[in-house]
């Protein structure tokens, strides 16, 4: 697929010149979003969701990756069973791929179905499920979707205190790699769109600032520190980092944005 005249200084025009060439093709599409943390995935998802359905009457559905995490109880068993650090969410694992790729596989054959949601706010899946479809498009957003695994070499030396710390024999982050192969059945687009951050710093600025924000809006909910914050993104430091400087070599359209989160380009293959 080729994209045309993608240049825009903000999310709302890039949502409107890319839904008007979606609408052009043919047949049901998946458009892949991928972003780490704070890039605004969620926010461009819906909003390109809403550009396709009021002015080209479209049938949208939008599917997160994050929804599709493991309940917690099977998370614990991987703690267990395989590494301590697999009891947070987050890394490719601790998804039910199978589902998911189950569900788009449904509406690509045009039937709605039901997903499940994930309550982060109990670290669990919700009791309730979401009904999605029947729709012609899907908008699948997740922070690795679209990664590809890492070699061996690259695996061997760890990216920052916690591997060193709490993974020091590579045992997590080998298993992870391993099942981000899996994922790669999974990860079929009919175009990717890539929402990349300056850095990773930048990435846990932004996290930082959102953690804030809670504070002001949430008093009586426990906030995360700065270094508590810190070490729960560690978690997702080797994917995104491969991601940053891999990732936009293959994906269709990769938008790099400013520390401020404003589109410093925007790049079409």
């Amino acid at each position: 697929m080729t994209f045309t005249d993608l240049n825009a200084s903000n999310y709302l025009e890039l949502a409107k010149s890319l839904a008007q060439q979606i609408a052009g093709l043919d047949g049901f599409q998946v458009i892949g979003i991928a972003g780490a943390q704070g890039t605004g995935k969620t926010t461009f998802a819906g909003r390109l969701s809403s550009e396709l359905v009021s002015t080209h009457a479209e049938s949208v559905a939008v599917l997160s990756l994050d929804d599709f995490y493991l309940p917690r109880h099977e998370r614990l068993i991987l703690a267990e069973q395989v590494h301590p650090l697999l009891s947070t969410r987050g890394v490719p694992g601790t998804h039910d791929a199978r589902l998911m790729a189950s569900v788009i596989e449904r509406l690509r054959s045009g039937e709605s179905v039901e997903a499940p949601v994930f309550d982060k706010a109990i670290d669990d899946r919700a009791a309730q499920s979401q009904s999605i479809g029947p729709a012609r498009i899907l908008l699948v957003e997740g922070w690795c979707w679209g990664a590809r695994p890492e070699s061996q070499a690259r695996l061997s030396e760890p990216v920052n205190f916690l591997e060193a710390t709490q993974d020091h024999d590579g045992g997590w982050r080998a298993w992870v790699n391993e099942k981000l192969a899996d994922y790669q059945a999974l990860f079929v687009n009919d175009a990717l769109l890539y929402l990349r951050a300056p850095s990773f710093d930048a990435i846990l600025a932004w996290r930082w600032q959102q953690e804030q924000e809670l504070a002001r809006s949430h008093s009586g909910d426990q906030i995360m520190t700065r270094e508590e914050i810190a070490e729960f993104i560690a978690r997702y430091e080797r994917i995104t980092t491969w991601m940053l400087e891999e990732l936009p070599g293959r994906a269709d359209i990769t938008v790099a944005l400013d520390a401020s989160h404003g589109i410093e380009h925007i790049v079409s293959r």
